[in-house]
């Protein structure tokens, strides 16, 4: 249940970029770049109020021990399955956001697009990794996760060798 959750988690953020994405790539051709930034604000105020208004307290009892906390995380560290987890996920994370803030460059000056097609570019990119999420999600539970986990790893790996042999 908690694979399919995640599924969804990274169909929600990988979503969100892309429309960000083809937002400001039509406010800054069409209005002025400092657009994105107002509208950042705005949608960043508005999530405050929400959540301040939305989200109950999970806090029940004051004065929570920090010593079992900080246990808990040399704990974790302690974990070679965490640390897999964890090191396999932030060089994933890292790769997608290191391609996330090069790629404007790349496409415009490299590629003379113009701003406002980057973004739907991003909405086809993006299209992709909501496919992949949606398909974990119906494949979680009824696949191993260290068969899953293998698999993803297998297809970015052949993904990284094409990209290589094209370039």
């Amino acid at each position: 249940k908690a694979a399919g959750q995640l599924a969804l988690l990274t169909l929600v953020m990988a979503v969100v970029p892309a429309m960000a994405s083809a937002i400001g790539g039509y406010l800054t051709a069409y209005v002025d770049w400092r657009a994105s930034y107002v509208l950042l604000a705005v949608f960043g105020g508005a999530t405050l109020i929400a959540c301040g208004l939305l989200m109950p307290e999970t806090l029940t009892e004051r004065g929570v021990a920090r010593r079992s906390m900080g246990t808990a995380y040399v704990r974790l560290l302690r974990s070679p399955r965490f640390l897999g987890y964890a090191v396999g996920g932030a060089s994933s994370t890292t790769a997608f956001y290191g391609f996330m803030s090069a790629s404007p460059f790349i496409f415009e000056t490299q590629l003379h697009q113009p701003t406002q097609r980057i973004g739907l570019y991003y909405l086809l990119l993006m299209g992709g990794v909501a496919a992949g999420s949606f398909g974990a999600n119906r494949v979680a539970g009824r696949v191993p996760v260290q068969t899953a986990l293998r698999i993803a790893n297998g297809i970015g790996i052949l993904g990284a060798a094409l990209f290589a042999l094209v370039d």
